[in-house]
């Protein structure tokens, strides 16, 4: 996370260049790393002038914040990178968990089995205000308008993952509200990569995939079967308890194909199947997600004398929510949410001198295909005498397109100053165009130290149901707007002798976010904007320690404070959070690691005392090493300390709170064959 010096991964074969490199391979190492973000500008090679082999060989890289490839203390904004050596000592198997060692990031567990992502206080159920891009195409379920990154994408098929905080409408659009979660899947090592693992742990965990990857072709698939790692006695939202199914499967098939020289073609497909887990005892309730993504890719050049990018790419996403009432197993209720989203962008980056300048537009288009339900059964009334059908949406057919152009100029302004300046101009079919601009400065008086200065605007368009839900009311809402942000940031950030050190200071400003709020009739509730905004201002600390190839240390903290412009705090939010983890290797081949988080407490706003969501530590413990050259083992216990966690169920403001899971051990066996 925003690292300098890179120790090699432990517990896995990677290809790398030693001190005994050939010159032919180091002439290709330097003038790689000569080409990256102010390469388009004159003297930008001096800034890895004083940077020894081993060290060029370790620069961290990021390209999410700009298109540009860049070391993220000199990306504009607050960007942090993991990779897969990061997974290993943080101990983390799912995406989610990375986000608990960023200060700034709060992580709740939502009633439908995901979990809720909230960057710098923007409260959000569904996790529509981040962006996520899965190599470079956006991922989302396009009714919540939300997307999971839980068991669905699995950690083994990932290489990085690349976290910006911060407003990025200026070069992401609508969505990238409070930034983008970027991931990258694995990249095969030189001379291809074979590799199988089994997984296993309490909770009835069973699992295993398959990695395959030379340098044209890669093939990932994956299958998982478990119960939902949660307590007995569970309470539904209406205070009474709740003993639903658990059953869990995940599956994925991931295949991707080098067509020609900077011509790829990449198939994802997903289903899977997981409890509804917070919901009246009556009934048994899971989610099913049938999904495929495809794309075809294309790059050719460097940003130095002209780099283009292109890609056409499409989502189909054929989820459905059913109910069984629990005496007679009949079905209880159906819903599908079908929708497809088609896209396509078209980018070009070049040097002028001193600047690098990128442009691009890209096209969206957003489909309903079938949002029909079916309800049979109701919790409170028991079986209807005639089933009620419709459509979740008042618009059963909407569709919508988008068009955007974007500009951004990176200009070195000389050799310790750059400037970025970025604009986007969204033109939409359903709501109005919106334009949105950053402006980031980065000082680095020194290779080991930089000042940044951000400011810049975002957007996020409403989700299919808050735009369109069927309301079981005569009322009629008022049509909604696009939330808006605002956001000031100055950082800075110190490398010394191992250690990094990093202190953001940031305001948000928002407006016009959109709430869920009771029709006037009690009957049913609709999305409307506020009357007001809300202002956060916070700070962000963190620091990592590479003591050595053997030791590493991380600590994070950050303070959170949220006002209505009308008085007040707003619910569900921490103050505090924090982050530590240690990671140590005894004797080279076998390392143990331990790590905690920290959430303070939570005003959720509902008068159960029994779930109170009070301050709590998550506290994990792990280990990984090598049993031989070719197989490898990871073992831990996530919640050590089986704490009991409540989160406030955002969705369900004077309910019963939703709760996260107890006590888990699991392992894992990888053969590299």
């Amino acid at each position: 996370m925003s690292r300098l010096t890179r120790e090699p991964y432990p517990g896995h074969q990677r290809h790398t260049v030693s001190n005994q490199a050939s010159p032919h391979s180091r002439g290709w190492l330097l003038l790689f790393l000569c080409l990256i973000p102010a390469a388009a500008a004159t003297g930008a090679t001096n800034e890895f002038a004083d940077y020894s082999l081993d060290e060029l060989m370790n620069v961290d890289i990021a390209t999410s914040p700009s298109f540009l490839p860049t070391r993220p203390e000199q990306a504009p904004g607050t960007v942090y990178t993991f990779d897969r050596r990061d997974f290993e000592r943080l101990g983390v198997r799912r995406i989610e968990q990375l986000f608990r060692f960023i200060p700034g990031f709060q992580t709740n567990q939502y009633r439908k089995r995901h979990t809720s992502i909230w960057s710098r206080g923007l409260v959000d159920r569904d996790n529509n205000k981040m962006m996520v891009m899965v190599d470079g195409t956006p991922r989302r379920r396009l009714y919540y308008g939300q997307f999971s990154l839980g068991e669905q994408i699995a950690l083994d098929r990932v290489e990085r993952v690349e976290v910006i905080l911060g407003p990025a409408s200026s070069l992401y659009g609508a969505n990238a509200f409070g930034g983008v979660i970027s991931i990258s899947t694995r990249i095969p090592d030189h001379g291809g990569e074979r590799r199988a693992i089994l997984e296993g742990g309490d909770n009835q965990r069973v699992g295993g995939s398959i990695w395959f990857g030379d340098g044209d072709t890669r093939l990932f698939a994956r299958a998982l079967d478990q119960h939902a790692p949660f307590r007995e006695n569970r309470q539904s939202f209406i205070g009474v308890q709740a003993e639903q199914p658990l059953d869990e499967i995940y599956a994925n098939l991931y295949l991707s194909r080098n067509l020609s020289d900077g011509l790829t073609f990449s198939l994802d497909l997903y289903r899977n199947e997981y409890p509804f887990v917070f919901i009246p005892p009556t009934q048994d309730a899971a989610i099913t997600e049938r999904a495929i993504s495809a794309d075809l890719s294309y790059a050719a050049g460097e940003p130095q004398g002209g780099r283009t990018e292109a890609a056409l790419y499409y989502n189909g996403d054929r989820s459905q929510e059913q109910e069984t009432e629990r005496a007679s197993r009949r079905d209880g209720y159906r819903e599908n949410q079908h929708a497809d989203l088609f896209g396509a962008y078209l980018r070009h980056m070049r040097g002028f001198g001193d600047h690098a300048v990128l442009f691009g537009a890209e096209w969206q288009r957003e489909e309903g295909i079938d949002f029909s339900y079916t309800r049979w059964f109701h919790y409170a009334e028991g079986f209807l005498a005639t089933p009620d059908e419709g459509s979740l949406l008042a618009n059963p057919d909407f569709s919508t397109d988008n068009l955007a152009l974007y500009l951004q100029d990176v200009w070195r302004m000389r050799d310790d100053l750059t400037l970025t300046l970025g604009a986007r101009y969204d033109r939409f079919d359903a709501f109005d165009d919106h334009f949105n601009y950053r402006a980031a400065m980065v000082w680095m008086p020194s290779r080991d130290e930089s000042w940044k200065l951000l400011y810049g605007t975002a957007i996020r368009t409403p989700s299919y149901r808050e735009a369109m839900k069927s309301l079981e009311s005569d009322f009629s809402p008022p049509p909604l707007e696009a939330e808006e942000l605002k956001s000031l940031e100055v950082s800075y950030h110190r490398h010394i002798r191992g250690l990094d050190i990093g202190v953001t200071l940031y305001q948000n400003t928002m407006e016009n976010f959109i709430t869920e709020t009771p029709t006037p009739d009690g009957g049913d509730e609709y999305f409307a904007n506020s009357d007001g905004g809300w202002k956060m201002r916070g700070v962000e600390l963190l620091a990592e320690y590479h003591l050595n190839p053997s030791l590493y240390l991380h600590a994070g903290l950050s303070h959170l404070r949220a006002r209505w412009d009308r008085g007040g705090e707003p619910p569900y939010l921490a103050r505090h959070t924090a982050s530590i983890a240690v990671y140590y290797s005894p004797d080279g081949g076998h390392h143990l690691g331990l790590s905690a988080s920290y959430t303070g407490r939570r005003d959720d706003g509902n008068g159960f005392s029994e779930d109170d969501s009070d301050a709590y530590w998550l506290v994990n413990l792990h280990a990984n090493g090598g049993i031989s050259p070719e197989l490898h083992y990871q073992i831990g216990v996530d919640n050590l300390f089986n704490a009991k966690i409540f989160d406030p169920a955002g969705d369900f403001g004077g309910r019963y709170n939703s709760q996260q899971s107890g006590r888990e051990i699991w392992g894992r066996l990888i053969w590299n064959f």
